[in-house]
């Protein structure tokens, strides 16, 4: 049975119940009104009576009557003082009777009056009195009621019809209201059905504050939750496999390197270190990554250091397409200075996002430096041009792979042989590329998971979608602000803002 017909059923059962015992309380108190109306008529007839039928008795001289003659005369006043409806007693006997019932036993009558139901269905009302004049006889009054029961009986079917007409108007009424009122819930039925199916972007519309609409904001607030969460495990997955990607390839390269060629004692060692710090690079993205969507917490220290130790921010890679205007000469090999990191056991292996001063210079090269190949393959040029020594408080893997996503977004909308700026100075980094651009409708989207302006080429590079939008959340993450200017076929401008340390 559904709602709105429990509720009716609940509401008419107790209306009826209501009504029945109204009517119960009106049938006694009407029947009760009417005996006592009739009782007090029928005592001011008695006291009428009575007081005559003694004056005509008392005036007789009754000394020299013997008690048979006495007898019969009081019987002879007596039917002409009361007439129908009355009859004399004497002790327990009947000595005249001028009702229209037979009186077997007086003795029988108690109190004031008594209501007697006969068989044929009559009611009598009995009252009796004492003759004012002659103690020792008494004058009883019987009176049909039956007419009245009938019309209190009249009365209370009138009622009940009209209390039935009353309860089928209010199942109208109430249909119609709760219909009204239960129809937000129905709503809300429908909508979490269509949760429960998949559908994670509907809501329910808030009419007013009672309790119907505290129950669809919690639904609207309930719906929000789950769609973050799914979104945030969709991000998740898509950015575990966007991310490990690059340490994969370092692993598999090298790797196969061992197989497939003769190699010295010096270069195995290299190989080797290679793969460890690729596999540990894997591990520690994993646990970020999660961290980030929100399934792990964020655990720096007061200090900006991580865990129970430090860790000191790589010196930066080589490649042989940075050009550094500032320096004039690119700085060292980040895979030696790594390889030195992980001797040192200065490398965070528990996953956790950990916030750090990093030169920002010094991730751009590492960035550059794990986008090579791809650079190398299209004769790309990347230009680093960095202001002064910028230093952001970050989380140095993460803050590359945001740069990463970055610069390779450019490399993939660059021509071959096209050029790829990467600047910087105390207040933000820029990667600014001469690519295809992003159509201007499509430019409020790019942040979104798994959104690609030029899907042909994505799809085709093996792209998913979710470079911008994880580097999004690093970028909140981080409590920065990015944003994006772009002109089909002039190029692309990304700038992430980070203030001053």
């Amino acid at each position: 049975m559904r709602l709105k017909h429990k509720l009716i059923v609940i509401v008419l059962t107790v209306c009826t119940g209501s009504f029945a015992v109204c009517a119960g309380f009106f049938a006694v108190k009407t029947n009760a009104f009417t005996v006592r109306m009739a009782t007090e008529n029928n005592v001011r007839q008695l006291e009428a009576k009575d007081y005559v039928f003694s004056q005509m008795v008392t005036d007789t001289r009754f000394d020299a009557m013997g008690d048979i003659a006495m007898e019969a005369y009081l019987k002879y006043q007596f039917r002409r003082c009361f007439g129908e409806g009355y009859a004399l007693l004497k002790n327990q006997d009947c000595l005249v009777n001028l009702t229209e019932f037979e009186i077997l036993d007086p003795s029988l009558y108690r109190g004031d009056y008594m209501i007697q139901h006969l068989k044929e269905g009559q009611t009598a009302l009995m009252m009796e009195r004492a003759v004012s004049a002659f103690p020792d006889y008494r004058v009883l009054l019987v009176q049909d009621i039956t007419a009245y029961e009938r019309e209190t009986a009249g009365q209370m079917r009138e009622y009940l019809i009209a209390c039935c007409g009353i309860l089928a108007a209010a199942a109208a009424v109430l249909y119609g209201i709760l219909g009204k009122v239960l129809r937000p819930l129905g709503v809300l039925t429908e909508a979490a059905q269509k949760l429960g199916e998949g559908d994670l972007k509907v809501r329910v519309l808030v009419k007013g504050k009672d309790e119907m609409g505290v129950l669809a904001q919690a639904f609207n607030q309930m719906a929000g939750q789950v769609e973050g969460q799914v979104e945030d495990l969709r991000l998740l997955l898509g950015a575990l496999t966007h991310e490990i990607k690059t340490p994969m390839t370092t692993i598999i390269g090298y790797g196969e390197s061992l197989l497939c060629l003769k190699l010295t004692k010096e270069q195995q060692e290299h190989a080797l270190m290679g793969i460890c710090r690729g596999g540990r690079r894997l591990e520690r993205l994993c646990g970020k990554l999660l961290a980030m969507v929100g399934m792990y917490a964020m655990a720096p220290n007061g200090d900006g250091r991580c865990g129970a130790e430090g860790r000191s921010p790589d010196d930066g890679g080589k490649s042989g397409e940075i050009r550094d205007k500032r320096a004039g000469e690119p700085k060292g090999n980040a895979w030696e200075h790594d390889a030195g990191a992980e001797k040192s056991g200065q490398i965070n292996r528990t996953g956790e996002i950990c916030l750090e001063p990093a030169a920002v210079e010094d991730m751009f090269r590492e960035a550059a430096e794990e986008l090579s190949p791809f650079t190398e393959e299209r004769e790309i040029k990347i230009i680093l041009e960095v202001e002064g020594e910028p230093v952001v408080n970050a989380d140095r893997e993460l803050f590359v792979s945001l740069l990463y996503n970055l610069i390779h977004n450019s490399v993939k909308a660059s021509r071959p042989g096209g050029r790829i700026w990467l600047e910087a100075d105390s207040e933000k980094l820029t990667v600014r590329d001469e690519g295809s651009g992003i159509p201007a409708e499509d430019l409020p989207h790019v942040w979104e998971a798994f959104f690609m302006a030029d899907k042909s080429r994505s799809r085709s590079e093996g792209g998913s979608g979710l470079g911008l939008a994880l580097a999004d959340r690093i970028v909140k993450l981080h409590g920065m602000r990015a944003d994006i200017e772009s002109q089909v076929g002039i190029g692309t401008v990304v700038r992430v803002f980070y203030g001053k340390i």
